[in-house]
């Protein structure tokens, strides 16, 4: 874990599909519409977990983002994550199965995380770290800057500064086109509870990427 974001909530299971035994509307669509339960100190974004998925051929799943939208078919098995939904304003995400005209057919939402502010962590151990600002879709305002890891450097801390601010044609500019923030769910080692972390990334060769810390 790099830094604690948010926590992980179980539903339902909700059964989302043919075989849900409710009615499609319009023809072959199967919508459903999740409210999360909104955290005590903001929602900063949701990630759904789909488990126990059976999607025949042509068949689909499709999760408004707020930005884009997740597709999920076949090809994804029968276990699969969103990427981070930007929530909204209603406090709700649309989700739709749709089919080719078969009568079977399902997934089921059993859990999402939740990206929230955390109270710190205290700790002895290096490997555990604290919490960070969790606002991926940068909904504060004014923003809040998160904490960094700083175990790497051997100097002092650094000026940090946007990378939308470098000039054009600086190496950087080039560079942070292959670091991401990835987001993930693991057993948090001072609870011993399912949370949400973040880490990041970099693509270092066409197939081959370090994690950050």
């Amino acid at each position: 874990m790099s830094h604690r974001i948010g926590t992980m909530n179980t539903v339902g299971p909700f059964t989302i599909g043919p075989d849900s035994g409710a009615a499609p509307s319009p023809a072959n669509t199967w919508a459903f519409t999740f409210t999360p339960t909104p955290a005590p100190a903001g929602t900063k974004f949701v990630i759904l977990h789909f488990t126990g998925a059976a999607l025949p051929a042509s068949n689909r799943l499709e999760v408004d983002l707020g930005y884009d939208m997740d597709v999920f078919t076949a090809l994804d098995g029968p276990d699969f994550w969103t990427r981070p939904i930007n929530v909204a304003p209603s406090g709700t995400i649309a989700i739709r199965y749709i089919s080719n005209g078969s009568g079977s057919g399902h997934v089921v939402l059993s859990e999402y995380g939740r990206g929230e502010p955390m109270e710190s962590v205290i700790t002895t151990t290096p490997e555990r770290h604290n919490h960070t600002n969790p606002d991926v879709f940068l909904l504060d305002t004014p923003y809040l800057e998160p904490s960094y890891e700083l175990r790497g450097f051997c100097g002092p801390t650094p000026n940090w500064e946007n990378i939308a601010c470098v000039p054009a044609g600086d190496v950087r500019s080039n560079v942070a086109k292959s670091v991401c923030l990835f987001i993930h769910s693991e057993i948090d080692e001072d609870n011993h509870l399912p949370d949400l972390s973040s880490c990041s990334g970099t693509l270092i060769a066409p197939d081959l990427e370090r994690s950050g810390r």
